[in-house]
């Protein structure tokens, strides 16, 4: 079946909006589907000056590489923009896949909210989201969106969210039911990961504890500094490395490859990031998770409960990281857990397109 995928596939910073991207391709070519990305980007059409001033960023700060990657690893359409004729996707598509990631939280979707709940598409066609999300514990549109999205989102044949807030606004919002599924990056094991890491000699270090920090916080900074002084282990940012040009600091992104190999290869992992949590997961990593309020608390809550990594979360800035790096993680059990999950989420997806 030719299905259209709906998502943040344009990200050229966000290592987790692109992996759970690859990650839903991949799922839907294993069930024997002909997938394909719809390239949806924000905003407007770029200027040839504006345009080519972005191009050059790519390449200053190494995002060319997610770039690669998309092109390297997945079938994407077209360019399209909320202003263009997305009616047009009818003729390609046999159906619609929506997700994964926060594509119904209003205040990132913005202009291209509304066409992620499939506006464009004809009332004939096939439409499930899968482990779509709204990133928060409530609702972000005002009445008159609700009233756009309502009959909007009884159309889909099924629905699957990432979070129980999803499943809870899919009800109380919309009166529809939900189901609350994995997100499709674990739906892919280690093995699968193995083929896209890229090998980087800063990652053959012994014990050395990585981190990716996302929200802006007075701690962010000194989070290398505390790690050092309590551990004595060398630290290593996840982005990537931070370079200086004609007095220009900037800092010059790790490729998806090499930031799997960088998790893969840490002794612990301190993040707030979603995505790297599932990461250190499928990886059996040691990690801690700090919270990130902007990018949302309750998808990470919600997945730490599920595999009862609860004591994984912390909610101090100052802890204590030998604590973590001596309380391993019984991944056994984990599994377990997981394995249960992921034939739920599968067993959904799989009725969903027939």
């Amino acid at each position: 079946m030719k299905i259209g995928i709906l998502t943040y596939q344009f990200s050229t910073q966000n290592f987790g909006a692109v992996l759970q991207t690859y990650a839903s391709y991949r799922v839907l070519k294993k069930l024997g589907h002909t997938p394909e990305v719809i390239n949806l980007l924000p905003g407007k059409k770029l200027s040839f000056k504006k345009n080519l001033k972005a191009k050059l960023k790519l390449f200053l700060y190494n995002k060319i590489e997610f770039e690669r990657f998309k092109k390297k690893h997945i079938k994407l359409s077209a360019p399209y923009y909320s202003d263009d004729n997305l009616h047009e996707l009818d003729t390609i598509f046999y159906a619609y896949y929506v997700g994964s990631d926060q594509v119904w939280r209003a205040s990132m979707s913005k202009e291209r909210l509304i066409h992620y709940f499939l506006d464009f598409a004809d009332n004939e066609k096939l439409k499930i989201a899968y482990a779509a999300s709204f990133g928060i514990s409530s609702w972000e549109g005002d009445t008159e969106k609700t009233k756009q999205v309502t009959p909007l989102i009884k159309r889909f044949s099924a629905i699957g969210v990432r979070e129980q807030d999803g499943v809870d606004i899919c009800k109380n919002v919309f009166n529809v039911n939900a189901v609350k599924v994995l997100d499709p990056t674990l739906l892919l094991d280690e093995g699968d990961y193995q083929k896209i890491i890229q090998k980087n000699e800063k990652f053959n270090l012994q014990n050395y504890i990585a981190y990716h920090i996302i929200q802006d916080r007075p701690a962010k900074g000194a989070i290398p500094s505390m790690v050092f002084q309590q551990t004595k282990k060398k630290v290593i940012n996840l982005f990537g490395q931070n370079k200086k040009i004609l007095g220009h600091s900037f800092l010059k992104y790790n490729s998806i490859g090499t930031w799997l190999d960088g998790i893969q290869n840490a002794s612990l992992i301190i993040t707030d990031s979603f995505h790297c949590v599932i990461f250190s997961i499928i990886f059996k990593k040691q990690f801690v998770c700090i919270p990130n309020q902007r990018g949302g608390v309750s998808r990470i809550e919600n997945l730490l409960q599920m595999l009862r990594l609860e004591d994984r979360f912390c909610e101090s800035e100052n802890f204590d990281i030998k604590f973590y790096l001596n309380s391993p993680i019984n991944y056994s059990e984990v599994y377990s857990n997981l394995n249960l999950l992921r034939k739920e989420s599968f067993n959904f997806l799989t009725n969903a397109l027939l």
